[in-house]
């Protein structure tokens, strides 16, 4: 059986071909452009590759594995953005002393109908058909996001029992999950629905920073690192617990300061956010990609100041604390010795180190493709194992 695997029209696409349950061909649509992330775009150079190097032509594909479930477009994705508008919109509103928020429910909306299952299948196939590819068009399975996320990790390891934690901006209604997967059986335990997403507090202090948000967030990491000396008197871990709240061994992110509110600086914070840590130091304003400003008396990128490399420092540590806390849960609660972990805040290898050192797991396998391009893997694997066949590839 040959398996299609694709993600696309988001962050990071990617294909792969699996057949017989074996990866035979991976990469991301990024390799191919030279565009970095390829954000948005169909992966249609990267599914030619994949074919051409199997010497398969689309007839030979059995099923296409798609790493989001469209199918959850509109209905139910329309009542999670509803019950959070309305629970949160009070507070949004009163935080902002604005009428309305309109910005957030017509981006809402579009997403219901952009992602709607019918659309989906629409586009996979202009993409084919723009890549060059004939024949017949195989049968198209969608895949939940994070049980593609968790399926790329703990199939490409070599544990026969894991505890799984998938961390991201969203997917679906999903940012955050905790699975148990033995031998061939993987099962989620935990799930963490929008809007409580470590990705998007993740993205929001990187772009308050002056980095592009789902991309850059790996400089804000190492940014992070020059404030470990002054962290004893850091004074962001406050402010920014507003935000991300740790408590009761679960999490939340507060999203009148990352979704619900005015936009006035970014898209990716709220004005009450820019008003949280300027509460604290009016020196600490928003940084726009490539601002400049005197430090030491030399001319130096803005984030490098004290005070930007501090609230990197603040992020970081809640960050960890936050996910530490999930994989102990899974160690503890679950008894499980061997931890996987998949997901775009995956990616955060200092804070992989941490979960290592601090959970008590003996072992710990990362997906190498941790961001969206692993779901293209993921989701194969997923639809090649209701066939029936063995999908265990350990890297």
């Amino acid at each position: 059986m040959n398996v299609l695997g694709i993600i696309g029209f988001g962050q990071n696409p990617a294909a792969c071909v699996l057949q017989e349950g074996k990866l035979t061909a991976f990469v991301e649509e990024e390799r191919m452009t030279r565009l970095k992330s390829s954000d948005g775009m169909f992966p249609a150079k990267a599914v030619s590759w994949c074919l051409k190097s199997r010497k398969l032509t689309l007839e030979d594909i059995d099923v296409i594995a798609f790493g989001w479930d469209a199918g959850k477009y509109p209905w139910q994705i329309g009542k999670n953005f509803t019950s959070n508008y309305l629970k949160y919109r009070g507070a949004a509103r009163r935080a902002h002393r604005v009428r309305k928020d309109s910005s957030a429910t017509y981006l809402a909306l579009e997403t219901l109908f952009e992602y709607h299952p019918d659309r989906i299948v629409s586009k996979i196939h202009q993409g084919l058909r723009a890549a060059g590819l004939r024949g017949k068009f195989p049968p198209v399975e969608f895949v939940s996001h994070h049980m593609a996320h968790a399926y790329s990790t703990y199939f490409c390891s070599t544990f026969s029992e894991a505890g799984i934690l998938t961390l991201d901006g969203s997917g679906e209604d999903i940012c955050t999950q905790l699975l148990i997967a033995r031998d061939d059986n993987v099962q989620v335990v935990e799930s963490y629905p929008i809007p409580h997403s470590l990705g998007w507090f993740y993205a929001a202090v990187t772009q308050y920073l002056g980095f592009i948000p789902y991309r850059d967030e790996g400089k804000l990491m190492g940014l992070a690192a020059l404030g470990e000396k002054r962290s004893a008197d850091n004074k962001w871990i406050e402010p920014l617990s507003k935000v991300l709240i740790i408590k009761d061994g679960k999490y939340e992110v507060n999203p009148i300061y990352t979704k619900f509110g005015g936009h006035f600086y970014a898209d990716r914070y709220t004005d009450e956010f820019v008003k949280l840590i300027t509460d604290v130091d009016r020196e600490a304003q928003p940084i726009f990609y490539g601002d400049k400003v005197e430090i030491d008396g030399e001319i130096k990128s803005r984030y490098l100041h004290d005070i930007y490399i501090d609230i990197a420092w603040a992020e970081q540590e809640l960050m960890e604390r936050a996910r530490i806390m999930l994989g102990k849960k899974l160690v503890e609660n679950y008894g499980m010795k061997n931890l996987c972990i998949a997901g775009g805040v995956g990616m955060n290898c200092k804070m992989n180190g941490e979960i290592f050192q601090q959970t008590g797991a003996e072992n710990i396998f990362v997906q190498p493709a941790s961001s969206d391009n692993g779901t293209a893997l993921g989701a194969a694997m997923y639809v090649a194992q209701q066939y029936g066949e063995d999908v265990r590839n350990p890297l």
